[in-house]
C-alpha cells in the first residue's frame, strides 16, 4: 500500500504518495476538494488546519496511519500498546 515510501515528515510522505501514484497536485487538491494553493503549501510543510487528513488518504491510497505518521498501521497499534502497557507500569510504581 504504501510502495516502500518512508519520508520524515507529512509534506515529504504527501509528495512522494502522490507523484508515485501519477498524479498532478490539482488532480489531488480537486479529489479532495480544496485549492490547488492549500494542497502546494502542505507539500511545502505548512500546517493543515482542519481535517482533510482521511481525504487525503484516500485519494493517495494510503493508509491514514502512514499518512499521519510515517508508520504501518500495525506499527501505530503496536506503540499504542507499548503506551498502555508502560502507563499500567507506572501506576504500580
Amino acid at each position: 500500500m504504501n510502495s516502500g515510501i518512508k519520508p520524515n515528515n507529512l509534506g515529504e510522505r504527501l509528495r512522494a504518495l502522490r507523484t508515485s501514484r501519477g498524479l498532478s497536485i490539482s488532480e489531488v487538491a480537486r479529489a479532495v476538494g480544496i485549492a490547488e494553493s492549500t494542497y502546494r503549501d502542505w507539500e511545502y510543510g505548512r500546517q493543515i488546519k482542519g481535517e482533510p487528513y482521511e481525504g487525503l488518504a484516500d485519494v493517495l491510497n494510503t493508509s491514514l496511519s502512514f499518512l499521519i505518521t510515517g508508520k504501518s498501521h500495525e506499527a501505530v497499534l503496536e506503540l499504542e500498546k507499548i503506551e498502555v502497557i508502560a502507563k499500567g507500569l507506572k501506576t504500580k510504581l
